[in-house]
């Protein structure tokens, strides 16, 4: 089954690496403006809890881009896919179309949380208290939403 984008799916997809592409010049261009020493871990209220100097800027912004290549290789192998159901004939093209949705979507959110965190960090500010329970929420929001669509009848 070749495995294409949607008109949809291409629209996220440029969001998402206008996204990335922007993280990249962020940081590239505001290298002399982020301090000396900048925030390297967070804790679950988004307050600071360690630092380190400011080559580690790049972490994030490395990790990023490394989710962002793994999701886009797995959307072309559909065989790498732990389906929540039994793929046959009848639910293959339906079953499909949600999970790369699903990955579509997952890296627009994945992407946007990383140039977040990359953006507070370089200017050394701690995180929404609010942080973690959205991130969570949207992460398995989406895919518990995706399943259930996959799931249908």
């Amino acid at each position: 089954m070749k495995q294409k984008y949607t008109k949809t799916q291409l629209m996220i997809e440029a969001l998402t690496l206008v996204i990335l592409l922007s993280l990249f010049g962020y940081v590239i261009t505001n290298w002399n403006m982020i301090p000396e020493q900048i925030p390297s871990h967070f804790n679950f209220q988004g307050q600071i809890d360690s630092w380190s100097n400011k080559n580690m800027i790049f972490f994030p912004v490395l990790v990023c881009l490394f989710l962002y290549l793994l999701l886009t290789v797995a959307y072309f192998y559909p065989s790498m896919w732990n389906m929540p159901v039994k793929i046959t004939e009848e639910n293959r093209v339906r079953a499909y179309h949600y999970t790369r949705n699903m990955i579509t979507i997952l890296k627009l959110e994945l992407v946007s949380v990383f140039a977040y965190i990359t953006l507070q960090t370089s200017k050394a500010e701690m995180l929404s208290q609010y942080f973690l329970p959205v991130f969570l929420t949207v992460i398995f929001g989406t895919i518990a939403l995706h399943i259930v669509y996959i799931n249908k009848k």
